[in-house]
């Protein structure tokens, strides 16, 4: 799949066609994001390469099952949010497109604390941000009905 990067900023563009990224798979995590569009039947390693060769891509979810149905997906996210821990042995497998020269070889990379700590912070503040103004239009309603 060859994707057009002609569209978009310098940025972007560096993160086109795999030529200056790498896929990091981060360990017993998924997303609670369900909007992405999905191809069947394929590898981890061809899903690993859709998300490079498509320049909006930032992360993938491969998912393969055994038992009575068997199946093998791949997700393509354009944003890396909404991730949960979950226990390893699930049949799930998160990559995340980052720089080439970021990944380790010792057991947890810095980059994957990194990226699980400021999706975690964002995710923490988009849920305060919610619950404070649900609270603040509940405790307005209420001084108008009084």
């Amino acid at each position: 799949m060859v994707s057009n990067c002609s569209e978009g900023t310098s940025s972007s563009a560096q993160f086109c066609n795999g030529t200056q990224v790498e896929m990091l798979e981060l360990n017993g995590v998924n997303t609670v994001l369900r909007d992405a569009s999905t191809r069947v039947i394929v590898s981890k390693t061809a899903c690993a390469n859709l998300c490079l060769d498509d320049c909006k891509c930032a992360a993938a979810l491969y998912s393969s099952g055994n038992g009575a149905k068997i199946f093998r997906e791949c997700s393509i996210f354009r944003l890396v949010a909404g991730i949960k821990q979950v226990e390893t042995g699930t049949g799930t497998s998160y990559m995340v497109k980052v720089p080439k020269g970021t990944r380790y070889d010792h057991k947890e990379t810095s980059v994957e604390k990194w990226v699980l700590i400021v999706v975690g912070v964002v995710d923490g503040l988009v849920i305060i941000l919610v619950v404070g103004g649900l609270a603040y239009h509940l405790i307005q309603k209420r001084r108008n009905n009084l």
